[in-house]
């Protein structure tokens, strides 16, 4: 699996400067407090018994963080946005450990949380993004973590592939099978075109059973898939949302599967795939209609 983290790469290189530097500065120390030791001990042979050495401090201990704040991540198809989180807080534990940091010498507050268990790297996210969606995850390190908040708000842009003639239970292509409709009347995307105004502006939606949402202080997704039978009395209150621009096309523009959002080489062969059996049900039905 290609994971892109180009994010990461930029962090973790960054901490090596860093690491290397201090390092650098560590082995400084080192060779100034063992000239130190040499000429207490040279002086040490020549000045009467009851002289004493002058004790040497110690250096401090090195900081869990070498950078605190924020980041950005490409999320891959498949990942949770807690797997992301996971991932660059086991980089940054395991890095920190390399260099000798211990829980406690950290920049931020690190108390834990009730009764979870207590980790050494503060890492969170701004926002979550569903398994099957790919893209732009913000990711809070330190104390970024307590400017997170201010992601879950502001515009967005979405770009989604759609299949006509189902419902699933999900919304999505994971869930199971609800209910079907025939779409024999949408011959091309005019069809399509014509209905999405009533999608813009701004409108009251009602958010998937299987979304992140907090009702009553339990996440949808966790209910809907705990007790499906509790899930059918829980009432979902409306959301307003407001749609600035919505677009319609028969394919994802070039910039799009470019920019790795999706795999590139599969949607090329489904697209083809698909145009290859329109234009056979086309030429099937000019055949029927010909004989006729």
């Amino acid at each position: 699996m290609s994971i892109r983290l180009r994010g990461v790469g930029a962090f973790v290189t960054t901490m090596k400067r860093a690491r290397d530097v201090q390092d650098a500065g560590s082995n400084a120390r080192r060779c100034r407090h063992a000239m130190m030791a040499t000429a207490t001990a040279a002086s040490n042979s020549t000045a009467p018994s009851s002289a004493t050495s002058t004790p040497i401090s110690s250096s401090p201990a090195p900081p869990i963080y070498l950078a605190e704040g924020l980041m950005a991540v490409h999320k891959p198809l498949t990942w949770t946005s807690q797997d992301v989180v996971a991932y660059i807080r086991g980089i940054l534990t395991r890095d920190a450990k390399d260099r000798g940091a211990k829980e406690g010498n950290g920049n931020g507050n690190n108390k834990q949380r009730g009764r979870r268990k207590k980790q050494m790297m503060k890492v969170g996210h701004g926002g979550t993004l569903d398994p099957l969606a790919s893209g732009v995850l913000v990711l809070g390190i330190g104390k970024g973590t307590t400017m997170l908040q201010s992601y879950l708000e502001g515009d967005k842009h979405y770009t989604a592939s759609c299949e006509l003639g189902y419902e699933t239970d999900t919304l999505d292509a994971e869930g199971k099978l609800v209910k079907t409709a025939p779409w024999d009347h949408v011959q091309d995307i005019t069809a399509v075109e014509a209905i999405i105004p009533t999608f813009s502006g701004k409108i009251e939606q009602i958010p998937p059973m299987y979304s992140a949402i907090r009702v009553d202080g339990k996440r949808l997704y966790e209910i809907a898939r705990k007790d499906p039978d509790k899930a059918e009395d829980v009432e979902i209150p409306k959301r307003e949302v407001e749609i600035f621009d919505l677009q319609a096309d028969t394919a994802l523009e070039e910039s799009v599967i470019n920019s790795g959002v999706v795999d590139g080489p599969k949607y090329r062969e489904a697209a083809e795939a698909l145009e290859a059996a329109a234009a056979a049900a086309a030429a099937a039905a000019a055949a029927a209609a010909a004989a006729a």
